[in-house]
């Protein structure tokens, strides 16, 4: 059986990962430190998550794959060239760790680049992936089992990777100077992702919003989609703090100025979590279970899916398909998306929850 527990420099391949995925991951990389402080843990990825992953204090190094040569449409030469700079890359690591995910992009490619390394510490971890995922654990849970399979004691609780440094907190001063906050308590709502099908309609985000339940809450609304927030103000009670595109580091400052977060399930949802907030996601074509928001005070609403289509596994095992309607962003039952399922009441009950000391 591979060991982790000899390697002192580790590189991590994965070309998409996101937000979430990114903290989820911090959990492995916090073991890896405390299993060895000197260890040195790098990763390759997307120019997305390069910025987020550098606030990682347990990441020493992370690389853009776009530095490699690595593209969506290249030449026989420039796929030549990046094979090289990748192996050579490969070869100055103990182990480095590839999801070898065939629906990946680039994965043959990072395959044979591990192969023309000669490296002998190449670990493809889907098969440790498809012993540990169940649809009945969360993600995080099963890297700590898959750690243990490596011979790192995971025992410990599992802690992610996220703070604020200087900077967040004097953009969280001024915010709050320009913004005249009155210290009332903070709900932060994030209704939308990148994924339409993942996201609240804008009736709903108003009644929410609009909801006596919530009155006494100051509310600041994450919403990149400037057309719905222009919608949403006209029909609101109150008006919110609304907060469009925004930074990494800017983000992490307004979400930690939450006492409560509600979110689909999108990265500022992980980001809360990670921040210790408590936190409610509410699902639709994903997994609460799998991917929902992690600590304590954490808490996801979820209806069961009555379509053929849902698989809690997909987005993390290579053995599955990915899910038509997650793939193309529409469902396929003729109906919205399945989180039009869950009620305003639903929500509303499920910010009390987390409001409740555990």
């Amino acid at each position: 059986m591979y060991s982790l527990s000899k390697a002192k420099s580790v590189l991590f391949i994965n070309p998409l990962l996101t937000m979430g995925d990114a903290i989820f991951l911090s959990s492995v990389f916090n073991a890896l430190k405390r299993d060895m402080p000197e260890r040195k843990i790098s990763v390759i990825t997307n120019p997305y998550s390069q910025v987020f992953l550098e606030r990682f204090e347990s990441v020493d190094r992370v690389f853009n794959l776009r530095d490699y040569g690595v593209a969506a449409v290249s030449s026989k030469t420039s796929k030549l060239l990046s094979l090289i700079r990748l192996s050579l890359l490969i070869n100055r690591f103990d182990a480095i760790i590839l999801r070898n995910d065939w629906r990946v992009p680039h994965t043959r490619l990072f395959n044979t680049a591990a192969a023309l390394s000669g490296s002998d510490g190449v670990l493809k971890v889907d098969k440790y992936i498809d012993k540990h995922l169940s649809p009945h654990r969360h993600i995080v849970e099963t890297f700590q089992r898959i750690l243990l399979d490596l011979n790192i004691d995971s025992s410990n609780s599992v802690n992610f990777d996220l703070s604020l440094t200087e900077r967040d907190k004097r953009f969280r001063e001024d915010f709050i100077k320009s913004r005249k906050l009155n210290g009332r308590a903070l709900l932060g709502i994030c209704p939308t992702s990148g994924i339409g099908i993942k996201s609240l309609r804008t009736d709903k985000i108003v009644s929410l919003i609009n909801s006596d339940s919530l009155r006494e809450y100051e509310i600041l609304l994450l919403n990149t989609d400037e057309k719905a927030n222009e919608q949403i103000l006209k029909s609101l009670k109150r008006e919110p703090l609304i907060v469009g595109k925004t930074d990494f580091d800017n983000l992490i400052s307004l979400i930690s100025l939450c006492d409560l977060f509600v979110s689909v399930d999108t990265g500022p949802l992980h980001i809360a979590a990670a921040l210790g907030i408590p936190s409610l996601g509410i699902f639709g074509p994903t997994s609460g279970m799998v991917t929902g928001p992690y600590g304590e005070r954490c808490h996801f609403i979820e209806r069961e899916k009555i379509c053929g289509i849902f698989d809690p596994l997909a987005p993390y095992s290579p053995l599955k398909q990915q899910q038509a309607c997650y793939k193309l962003d529409e469902c396929r039952l003729n109906s919205r998306s399945c989180i039009d399922d869950i009620t305003v009441k639903e929500i509303l009950a499920g910010i009390d929850k987390i409001a409740l000391p555990s």
